[in-house]
């Protein structure tokens, strides 16, 4: 078996499929519709941008970028703090350097440990899209090592994977991806797509929106009508002070209380969005996504109006009313 690497998580490819994927895969199957409302479709925050040929959104863990670079940091910052004064202490007023040393060879498996921590957010991509291309039925993905991969929307078995984001959650659902070998039963590659959440229930919401779109005949409209919001990262990188709200809302009724953590938690994400390139699509595949002249459902972040952010209730940052992008509005 040969092992792959999706950012955080690794699956293991050559192998046989499993019976939990097996069974997970019930309920994600191309050509079945959910009942769900176009309010009901969930997006997350997770898009870029849509038109009629394809919707781009980004990475499953895009939205928890930031955490591994502010803990390595604020670790190497603790270590060299305590470094330090143990230099004053026993190096300058005590005259001997050997405790100093000893406490030096003590914490630097830890700062290597941070370090490696911080690199696996920082001197990367921004953002690793995945472009759904409803025109030719294809999913294009962007990979770690900034290659793209383009597979038939109908070649890909979806199922839901049970898994840890990172050291500092529970398991969660993931929405993924597999490839088969020409045996139909042999796993050749396996990817994560764009969204993880605590309930089974938030995985089929958001799968029932990608699903509409590449395959309904008003799955383009479905889709605008309940999409409201985009991430402005379109060739270019995260702001700050965005990225600092979106964490407030996702910490929900704990915001207040944590926000001292979360400002610096944005710190790490601001650094590892500034360490790291933008990602550019081969031109093969920007070609195979040309978008119609006058295409009505063309929507990106400059088709959303920042004050269209309404806050409810300034203590919890709750979303009062939603508006997507073709007009409609509801209240959260």
């Amino acid at each position: 078996m040969r092992q792959i690497k999706d950012l955080h998580l690794k699956f293991m490819v050559d192998r046989v499929l499993s019976r939990e994927e097996l069974a997970n895969h019930r309920g994600l199957y191309q050509g079945s519709r959910y009942p769900y409302s176009e309010r009901e479709l969930m997006d997350n925050m997770q898009l870029i941008r849509m038109n009629s040929t394809y919707l781009e959104t980004v990475d499953v863990h895009y939205r928890e970028r930031g955490i591994f670079t502010f803990v390595g940091f604020f670790i190497i910052f603790l270590s060299l703090v305590f470094l330090v004064m143990s230099a004053w202490k026993f190096g300058v007023l005590m005259s001997d350097w050997w405790p100093a040393f000893y406490i030096f060879l003590f914490f630097t498996p830890g700062v290597i440990m941070c370090g490696f921590s911080i690199n696996r957010e920082c001197f990367k991509y921004t953002h690793y899209p995945i472009r759904f291309n409803r025109r030719r039925q294809e999913v294009h993905l962007f990979r770690n090592n900034g290659e793209a991969t383009t597979y038939s929307w109908n070649d890909i078995f979806f199922t839901r994977v049970l898994r840890k984001p990172h050291g500092f959650s529970s398991n969660m659902w993931y929405l993924c991806g597999i490839i088969f070998a020409e045996d139909k039963i042999t796993v050749r590659d396996m990817f994560t797509v764009s969204f993880y959440g605590p309930e089974e229930e938030y995985v089929y919401r958001f799968w029932e929106l990608v699903r509409r779109y590449m395959e309904d005949e008003e799955g383009v409209r479905e889709v605008a009508d309940g999409v409201g919001w985009f991430l402005p990262i379109v060739k270019r990188r995260e702001p700050f002070w965005l990225g600092f709200r979106m964490r407030m809302i996702q910490a929900g009724w704990a915001a207040i209380p944590m926000s001292p953590y979360v400002l610096l938690e944005s710190m790490g994400r601001w650094v590892s969005f500034r360490t790291s390139k933008i990602p550019q699509w081969p031109e093969e595949i920007e070609a195979r996504c040309e978008i119609a002249p006058e295409d009505p459902y063309n929507f990106d972040s400059s088709s959303v109006d920042e004050l269209r952010w309404e806050w409810s209730n300034l203590l919890f940052w709750r979303l009062k009313k939603v508006r997507s992008v073709t007009g409609k509005e509801w209240e959260v």
